[in-house]
């Protein structure tokens, strides 16, 4: 972005469908992004691209994708399951997952508002895809 000769980072060493930079403590983005291995399933990973390391941030028995941190890279939601993936969020601080939104039907693509309160996602719960907005401080 700066001008510079574009270098290929990740070629071959991790498995990437979808990324999200994650913001730092400014809320730029820095150099390092969470990523999906995409329809092979798996876990989300983190990546240094300054570093050249990545490593594993989930470990469950569900494919989990479309990362999405918000806005100053605390915390980061992501669809987990099959067929009828659910959103779910865990803190970048350690602690454990936790569903946000879990219902029989699919639910993924989230993606964060700027004010880190709402997120928009897809869901099929009307029978066809649909963006829906979610509030996390009411649950509307």
């Amino acid at each position: 972005m700066n001008g510079d000769t574009p270098v290929e980072m990740l070629h071959g060493r991790v498995p990437v469908r979808n990324f999200a930079w994650l913001g730092n403590s400014s809320g730029n983005s820095g150099t390092r992004l969470v990523t999906d291995p995409g329809n092979t399933g798996g876990q989300l990973s983190l990546v240094d691209l300054a570093a050249g390391t990545s490593w594993k941030i989930t470990a469950s028995a569900s494919n989990e994708v479309f990362p999405a941190p918000s806005p100053y890279g605390k915390r980061l939601a992501f669809a987990s399951g099959e067929v009828g993936y659910d959103i779910v969020e865990v803190p970048l601080d350690g602690s454990g997952p936790r569903d946000v939104i879990a219902t029989s039907r699919s639910e993924v693509a989230p993606a964060w508002a700027r004010d880190g309160t709402r997120f928009a996602y897809l869901t099929d719960r009307s029978g066809v895809q649909e963006i829906w907005l979610r509030n996390r401080a009411d649950g509307s």
